[in-house]
């Protein structure tokens, strides 16, 4: 496989990549929607792009050998504790 160009704010490790997500995602996100419906253990939907939030924008998740989308890496308050 050809490397794959780490995207403004994308941070390259060994085995994935972590990238903004943009709108520029939306047929990949679909796809691992669909995935995760059949597989429980991914977690929850993804929330949305994360534009509004005071945390760190909503990251993909890309495995480095195949070029695919695996996963998504979402920052937020935890329930319950207020600035958390």
């Amino acid at each position: 496989m050809t490397a794959r160009p780490v995207p403004p704010g994308g941070i390259l490790g060994h085995w994935i990549t972590l990238e903004p997500v943009t709108a520029g995602h939306a047929a990949e996100l679909l796809e691992l929607e669909g995935r995760r419906q059949m597989v429980p253990a991914m977690g929850g939907s993804h929330q949305g792009l994360g534009e509004n939030s005071r945390f760190l924008p909503t990251m993909a998740v890309r495995d480095n050998q195949s070029g695919r989308l695996v996963g998504l890496l979402e920052t937020g308050e935890m329930l319950g504790y207020q600035g958390v």
